[in-house]
């Protein structure tokens, strides 16, 4: 539970003063590069990223490290971004059986709107104001996008109702 009420907190966990912090999500998306890349296995299948730059790219690394990880759990089944789990721990427990199911969801991050992010804040016990900020610092042009450092976590928070469905 992040428990965020005022500002003034979020300013001093990233350790940033809160004018700062205001003014770089006052104009976050101009901080951003949108990049193309090209998986030579895959020929023709371009993958969009997002990559922040300059005081953004920090204050996402921070929030990531300082707020993020040690307040919201990641799901048993979630193995993407997840520090110390990796492709070969998500396939391990499925050796030998029969049938593997495997899904991805197309263009799953671009689809998740900023207010799902937002409400995400709000069940964390965020204040509004800081639910916006959280928001305005964790998305690009109103949307979850990858490339970013807080949207594995977040993705695995809004999957989890999935996860726990599908892993019964």
């Amino acid at each position: 539970m992040l428990n965020l009420k005022h500002p003034r907190q979020l300013a001093t966990l990233l350790q940033t003063p809160l004018h700062v912090l205001s003014g770089v999500l006052e104009w976050v998306d101009e901080d951003y590069e949108e990049l193309i890349l090209l998986d030579p296995r895959k020929p023709g299948k371009e993958r969009k990223v997002v990559s922040p730059k300059g005081k953004v790219r920090r204050l996402q690394r921070q929030f990531y490290e300082r707020i993020l990880l040690p307040n919201l759990d990641r799901s048993l089944y979630s193995h993407g971004g997840v520090p110390g789990r990796n492709i070969l721990t998500n396939v391990r427990p499925h050796l030998g059986q029969r049938f593997i199911f495997t899904a991805d969801i197309c263009d799953f991050y671009p689809s998740v709107h900023h207010q799902r992010i937002f409400k995400l804040f709000i069940g964390q016990g965020c204040s509004a104001g800081i639910a916006h900020l959280c928001t305005r610092l964790c998305t690009y042009k109103h949307r979850l996008e990858q490339g970013l450092l807080t949207s594995p976590i977040l993705a695995d928070h809004m999957l989890r109702p999935v996860d726990e469905r599908i892993g019964v």
